[in-house]
């Protein structure tokens, strides 16, 4: 009983796209907030789905969404994490620390209560310490953490990281958008629902 099945997005894609839609304005997408769900399970209506659909194609033909703040390997330029709104830019969790970017830089807390700032920088470098440490270098300041290094992901940590803002336009969210609108497109064509697992 399905005519399309789709994977939208991991729920950080969905968070990063629902951040757009609200830098977008509420007043231009009305429906689109409304329509994603927020947890597994749900449906949208068909009769939506057609509004959903027409917000879509207006979302992917805009020219500039918004600014995303990156943190980079500086020397490929390859995007290590992005900033996600309400993950507080927090994408690494340990004993005992946390961390995360932002728009004023990649920071280390730990997990106090309240926090303490262990570290932060837009522009820094780091270096693998032994014993799952890294040491964090910002001008002449030198901090070391009980952590792994950030950018790890199967090979040698990145030396030189920063922060950057970057203007994202509507065709940037082309791994949500495309699948919703299939979704979208088969619901209003039967007459049935989009249901959310």
């Amino acid at each position: 009983m399905e005519l399309v099945s789709e994977h939208v997005a991991n729920w950080t894609g969905v968070r990063l796209f629902q951040q757009a839609l609200r830098a977008a304005g509420g007043h231009r997408f009305p429906a689109l907030p409304a329509a994603l769900p927020d947890a597994n399970g749900g449906s949208l209506p068909a009769d939506r789905a057609a509004v959903v659909l027409a917000e879509l194609d207006a979302f992917a033909g805009t020219a500039r969404i918004t600014d995303e703040v990156e943190l980079i390997d500086e020397a490929t330029g390859r995007v290590l994490m992005q900033y996600v709104e309400s993950y507080r830019g927090v994408f690494m969790f340990g004993p005992g620390f946390q961390a995360g970017v932002h728009p004023e830089g990649f920071f280390v807390l730990d997990r106090a209560d309240p926090p303490v700032t262990l570290f932060r920088a837009a522009r820094f470098g780091q270096r693998a310490l032994p014993g799952d440490r890294v040491e964090f270098t910002v001008g002449g300041t030198r901090t070391v953490v009980a952590m792994r290094p950030v950018g790890e992901h199967g090979e040698p940590p990145p030396e030189r990281l920063a922060v950057r803002t970057r203007s994202r336009s509507g065709g940037d969210f082309a791994y949500v958008v495309e699948p919703l609108r299939r979704l979208c497109a088969a619901s209003v064509a039967t007459g049935n629902p989009v249901m959310w697992c």
